[in-house]
């Protein structure tokens, strides 16, 4: 930018060259209506969708509610607003993952922590075909495991840190614990140590079984508006991509020897990378009005 330039900034703002008009609303609900009427109105008298704007100053506390307006004027918003994903529940499943492997020994918080991120098993959400006979073995456990089966297990199991061989144990003596927490911590005692393909590997399952068992659970307890489960599947997708980059980020810094092997350090590279918020729009559609 040249010194012209940035004085030109400097300069006062000159007024709009088109028709302006203020409409005050006592409330956000209010103003996200009027905002929306207007948009319609517009579309109404032939102005394609594409040409109309909404503009926030602060988009956090407008999303909810201009979506409902816009669903209550036939309108489909898209919003350009980058996705907060260390907020997210599928971040912090792997985030919770990478910690219960990171140390020898774990307490009880950290062991059962992905379990109440609706951790599953790779394969849990696909159909199994019905049972042919008597002989046949009985379906998987639902899965993720329900809250209040965590919060009885959080009741039963003791408290303190100790191996995961341990709380194999812990959990085979405890009344009101099912064998869902065993297969869990045998896989986590069973996960290898951490380099690049593995890394990839292992986080990539834990998101696709977050995929096809965690995120119906979202749906199934979401409002008609489906906000959350939009920005849950927003964040399936964006963790994907993460576990991906991961994998040659981690590989480069193990290269230049600035990070050891341990899972407690891929999940830092994972926090590095899913803060850095790149500025770009998250969709595209030409039929939809863009906030």
């Amino acid at each position: 930018m040249t010194g012209a330039d940035r004085l030109a900034l400097s300069a006062p703002i000159r007024p709009p060259d088109v028709p302006a008009v203020e409409l005050a609303s006592p409330t956000r609900r209010d103003e996200a209506r009027s905002a929306m009427a207007v948009a319609a109105a517009l579309r109404d008298r032939g102005v394609p969708i594409r040409d109309v704007a909404v503009a926030v100053r602060d988009l956090d506390p407008y999303e909810a509610p201009l979506f409902r307006a816009a669903l209550q004027y036939g309108i489909a918003p898209v919003f350009w607003t980058q996705l907060r994903v260390t907020r997210t529940r599928p971040y912090a499943l792997v985030e919770s993952v990478c910690e219960a492997l990171a140390g020898d020994a774990v307490d009880r918080e950290t062991f059962l922590r992905p379990l109440e991120l609706r951790w599953s098993p790779a394969g849990a959400g696909e159909s199994t075909p019905a049972a042919a006979s008597d002989r046949s073995p009985p379906p998987d456990p639902a899965w993720p495991i329900e809250p209040e089966a965590v919060h009885r297990a959080r009741e039963a199991l003791p408290d303190g840190s100790r191996p995961i061989a341990e709380w194999i144990e812990r959990v085979d003596a405890a009344d009101g614990v099912d064998d869902r927490f065993r297969r869990f911590a045998e896989w986590i005692d069973g996960a290898p140590a951490p380099d690049p393909a593995s890394v990839a590997s292992l986080l990539g399952e834990v998101i696709e079984a977050y995929a096809d068992c965690g995120l119906p659970e979202t749906k199934a307890a979401d409002e008609p508006a489906l906000l959350d489960t939009e920005t849950d599947a927003r964040a399936v997708v964006r963790v994907r991509t993460l576990v991906r980059q991961l994998r040659h980020k981690f590989a480069d810094r193990l290269e230049d020897g600035t990070l050891e092997r341990s899972w407690g350090d891929v999940a830092d590279l994972a926090g590095v990378i899913a803060t850095q918020r790149p500025g770009r729009r998250e969709h595209s559609n030409a039929r939809a009005l863009d906030v």
